[in-house]
């Protein structure tokens, strides 16, 4: 599998992380997708999420991983969008992630900080093009309000307008 083009185009173009739905969607079987996991030439950091061997497990992909694990309707939210549009002093240890209220979801890694919602507006979720979905900085800021000190806020929203 990790010798196929697609299979590391795939990996490649994400961090080195892979959804058993995405591996199957470029004609992955069943079978090799497991015997690649059993080689340990994949590593299952989730439940059908997959890391190439050997390549680390950054912010960046445990982000990617959350989502793809999560679901379509997910989004990077709080400290962790604010970090990724380049925010100062934000934590990178935990990711948090938005789910609708409605979704069911298993046990996770201590790394996945899960928020519910139960409304978004449009415009609420921006999507950058490596194809990360993140609050927008007003949702951030919106989000964030109840947990920052006034003056750490300020430095946030200071921060998203420089920017933009």
């Amino acid at each position: 599998m990790t010798n196929q083009p697609e299979v590391l185009a795939l990996f490649g173009s994400q961090d080195g992380i892979a959804s058993y739905a995405q591996l199957r969607a470029i004609g992955v079987s069943r079978h090799t997708i497991w015997r690649a996991q059993r080689r340990e030439a994949v590593v299952a950091i989730l439940p059908r999420v997959y890391m190439l061997a050997g390549v680390e497990l950054s912010f960046t992909a445990r982000c990617r991983a959350a989502l793809l694990y999560l679901g379509p309707e997910s989004y990077l939210c709080r400290k962790t969008a604010a970090a990724l549009y380049g925010c100062r002093q934000m934590p990178r240890s935990n990711v948090h992630i938005t789910v609708p209220i409605r979704a069911k979801i298993g046990p996770l890694p201590t790394w996945i900080s899960v928020h519910w919602t139960s409304w978004r507006v449009d415009g609420d979720v921006v999507t950058r093009p490596d194809g990360l979905r993140l609050s927008s900085p007003l949702r951030t800021l919106f989000d964030l309000g109840e947990k920052l000190t006034q003056f750490a806020l300020g430095c946030v929203a200071e921060d998203l307008w420089h920017l933009k």
